[in-house]
């Protein structure tokens, strides 16, 4: 995967069964797209996220690992 120059790591986090992280990304660029990659372990990577909601405001975006694979929301508004 590419990705511009202008890319940012906004955070890198571990979790455990039934854990759950909430994080913000303060005054995002217009435009902006997240790119989440899910990890069954440091070297397998099972699925990738995208959310992009072109010049509105992404509002949330949710990512659920399970034992079937990843389920994702997103909201724009």
């Amino acid at each position: 995967m590419e990705v511009p120059e202008s890319a940012r790591l906004h955070g890198n986090f571990t979790l455990g069964a039934n854990e759950t992280v909430n994080s913000s990304i303060e005054d995002p660029p217009r435009g902006f797209a997240i790119v989440v990659t899910v990890h069954r372990d440091k070297k397998e990577i099972i699925s990738y996220v995208t959310a992009n909601c072109d010049d509105l405001p992404l509002i949330g975006l949710k990512v659920t690992r399970h034992s079937e694979g990843v389920s994702v929301v997103h909201s724009c508004t």
